[in-house]
């Protein structure tokens, strides 16, 4: 089955019959079919929310089979953990930022 979910949700939109299950109402007590706890699907953070934020430095990155970055970790001002990043999305946001770490990464990679 494919679903069509929003563009922002990070899981493939496409599950194979075999994994599902039917649901059923409980009938005697139609409360035990509420779940209590919360979804687990995570919306990913508004892009509006995610454009607004300020990047206090790039730890690390990631590179593809040729050698380019593919995707930076981040620390965030104000954000506790840091995340990974798409290496193109940075670059469009931060350039400056963007190549003064791959500066100082080349530095320390020939050292």
């Amino acid at each position: 089955y494919k679903l069509d979910l929003p563009p922002d949700f990070k899981v493939h939109s496409v599950f194979f019959v075999c994994n599902l299950k039917p649901f059923y109402i409980d009938e005697e007590d139609p409360k035990r079919s509420v779940p209590e706890r919360d979804p687990i699907l995570q919306r990913a953070p508004s892009t509006k929310r995610a454009a607004n934020r300020q990047m206090e430095e790039i730890l690390r990155h990631k590179t593809n089979y040729l050698g380019e970055s593919k995707k930076y970790q981040v620390k965030w001002i104000g954000e506790y953990n840091p995340n990974w990043e798409y290496a193109f999305r940075m670059k469009q946001r931060y350039p400056l930022e963007v190549k003064a770490y791959q500066e100082t990464a080349g530095a320390e990679d020939g050292a």
